[in-house]
């Protein structure tokens, strides 16, 4: 399985370009090579929110994958932060159990996915926040 972006006219363009933000330097790097294994281009990596916002705006990516629980600055701030940068980000959140996952409802494009980590759930979120923006463009 791979992840393609089309373009308007619905031919194959580039890949899609990822950042991934993950304080457990294990986790972050075997995610990374997991996605690369999908033709998931990965061009930066971050262990906190504020990198992950910084990473952002220099990188430009079509999705970022972000933990919440990171030290410094969490997934929350960097979420916050990247959508008052873009409001059309598209994020995947990946973490641990939380208190309320409908809080990511006040944006769009996020999906909140439960670690452990399960590609086929992944798949399915890039597809339909990807999905989603290509059929805005078209518009």
């Amino acid at each position: 399985m791979t992840f393609d972006i089309l373009d308007s006219e619905n031919r194959r363009s580039t890949r899609i370009r990822a950042i991934v933000v993950e304080d457990d330097i294990e986790l972050r790097e075997l995610f990374v090579e997991l996605l690369r294994a999908y033709s998931i281009e990965v061009i930066g990596t971050g262990s906190n929110g504020k990198e992950a916002v910084d990473l952002y705006q220099i990188h430009h990516p079509e999705i970022v994958f972000m933990d919440l629980n990171m030290p410094l600055y969490d997934g929350y701030y960097g979420i916050g932060k990247i959508k008052e940068y873009e409001k059309d980000a598209k994020i995947i959140v990946l973490s641990g159990p939380v208190e309320d996952p409908l809080v990511f409802g006040m944006y769009n494009g996020i999906e909140f996915l439960e670690k452990p980590i399960d590609m086929k759930k992944i798949g399915n979120a890039i597809n339909k926040l990807i999905g989603d923006a290509i059929k805005a463009q078209m518009r």
